[in-house]
């Protein structure tokens, strides 16, 4: 019994997400640098914090059902969209790094858990080989450091990491952080 409802409240999760995209009953407006996606505000208040304060609140979205999100790309905002849709995480295999990293800051400020780990699994596996200093400036501004795969990396490379040139440039709290990750 339980899986026949669980595989009718997914049917009807995806019935919703075709509508979406067919553009039937849509009502918000989400306007990012590149393009517009549109929604179903009652989905996306049903499935995110961040959406539901901004549409029950006296915010100007809840009466324009237009949401300014310009610093995001549409790529962005239509993943997290269908995740919200959907309860499905993408498949991010082909994203590079610079949208991961888009992906990563959206799911923070949206406060949007699974996702945000999910993207920043995938950030992590592919960005450690490409650039460890970036990746853990990035890691700490977003608290994202308590990775099994950073930790991994710091764990098996840090005399590289201590001696390389960059490591000059680590501000005190991100030596105390890399420490830290030494101890856990």
């Amino acid at each position: 019994m339980a899986e026949k409802i669980a595989a009718s409240q997914n049917s009807k999760l995806e019935n919703l997400n075709e509508l979406r995209k067919r553009e039937i009953n849509t009502d918000v407006e989400i306007i990012c640098k590149n393009g517009t996606v549109i929604a179903h505000r009652i989905v996306l208040m049903s499935s995110c914090l961040y959406f539901d304060c901004m549409f029950s609140t006296e915010m100007i979205e809840k009466h324009s059902g237009r949401v300014k999100l310009t610093k995001c790309t549409k790529e962005t905002i239509e993943t997290v969209v269908e995740f919200l849709y959907t309860d499905r995480l993408p498949l991010l295999t082909e994203r590079d790094i610079r949208s991961l990293i888009n992906l990563v800051q959206t799911c923070h400020m949206m406060q949007i858990e699974v996702l945000l780990d999910h993207c920043w699994d995938s950030l992590v596996a592919k960005g450690l080989s490409v650039n460890f200093f970036q990746l853990w400036k990035f890691a700490i501004k977003y608290d994202l450091k308590n990775n099994r795969r950073i930790t991994g990396f710091v764990l098996d490379h840090f005399w590289e990491i201590a001696e390389h040139k960059n490591m000059i440039d680590f501000t005190e709290n991100e030596v105390i952080k890399l420490m830290e990750c030494l101890g856990s």
